[in-house]
């Protein structure tokens, strides 16, 4: 056996092995849940194990694809009747736990810049802060359909992403300027802390548009998302309160969904066709939207 197939071979066994351990983590974060679910006084109600469900397949697509968590479990957790700023509030807690696995994961194959995240985070930060403002002084009503609004805007951007990659990365990163870097940030970052849905599909077209290349921009957008949830988590406990934002029967299931499904997609990204995939979620995202527009 020559030497390049031993390297070859020692990279496929270090590949499965790591597949292996997080696939059996995914399971014992599924028994665990179950135990949990299994164990709340709520548990005749529907909503809680939906809820696990929408966060592990609002996670899996997250650490396969780059996108979807926010945009698929926001209108998912309105659908099941829970009050819209207790959803947005449980998803950017839950991405504490579960983004930065899949940042780690596109760190580890050289898809992050610093260059690039930085001012997404500097910006991103104020951002979530005049977010959570304008989610906290509306009415429940107007934030539901506003939210359903940004939900269909965001499928409508995963379905028309890969038009947008076609002609990205064909500049040098180095060329976009930090101030177009720092107008994305503080877009993402308002969508993401008002609605609960915006930071990587808008976070990541914005980044195409002005010229960052796919892997990258996606990389970048995945490592900035956990501090922007933190920072809009505390945006959201500074003005309102965490007992109006959190209720823990239904954030435990929507943490314990968001870990199984980004460790499972981080397993199954290698083997996906991507497009596909993606034209199938944008259309999801988008009926979910309308679901919630005429619910509401």
């Amino acid at each position: 056996m020559s030497l390049s197939e031993v390297a070859s071979r020692t990279v496929a066994d270090k590949l499965a092995a790591r597949e292996r351990l997080l696939l059996g983590l995914a399971l014992l974060t599924a028994i665990a849940a179950a135990a949990i679910i299994g164990m709340h006084p709520r548990v005749s109600e529907m909503s809680i194990p939906a809820a696990f469900a929408a966060a592990a397949a609002a996670a899996f697509l997250c650490g396969s694809l780059g996108l979807g968590f926010g945009a698929l479990l926001m209108p998912a957790l309105i659908l099941l009747g829970i009050e819209p700023r207790v959803a947005v509030a449980s998803s950017l807690i839950a991405q504490l736990v579960t983004v930065p696995l899949g940042g780690a994961s596109h760190a580890s194959f050289g898809h992050v810049r610093a260059r690039i995240v930085a001012p997404l985070l500097g910006a991103g930060f104020l951002g979530t802060f005049a977010g959570a403002q304008f989610s906290i002084s509306i009415g429940e009503f107007l934030l539901a359909i506003l939210i359903a609004v940004s939900t269909i805007v965001m499928g409508i951007l995963v379905l028309t992403r890969g038009v947008l990659e076609v002609g990205a990365g064909r500049r040098d990163e180095r060329a976009v300027r930090w101030h177009a870097l720092v107008v994305i940030g503080l877009v993402a970052g308002f969508a993401a802390s008002a609605f609960g849905t915006g930071w990587g599909p808008v976070g990541v077209s914005l980044l195409l548009l002005a010229g960052i290349a796919p892997k990258l921009a996606v990389g970048s957008s995945v490592t900035a998302r956990a501090p922007i949830a933190l920072s809009a988590t505390i945006a959201y406990f500074y003005l309102a309160g965490p007992q109006r934002v959190v209720e823990l029967g239904i954030l435990v299931p929507i943490v314990a969904g968001g870990v199984l499904g980004i460790l499972f997609g981080s397993v199954v990204a290698r083997h996906l066709g991507d497009r596909r995939l993606r034209r199938a979620v944008g259309f999801a995202i988008v009926t979910l939207g309308l679901l919630v527009f005429f619910k509401v």
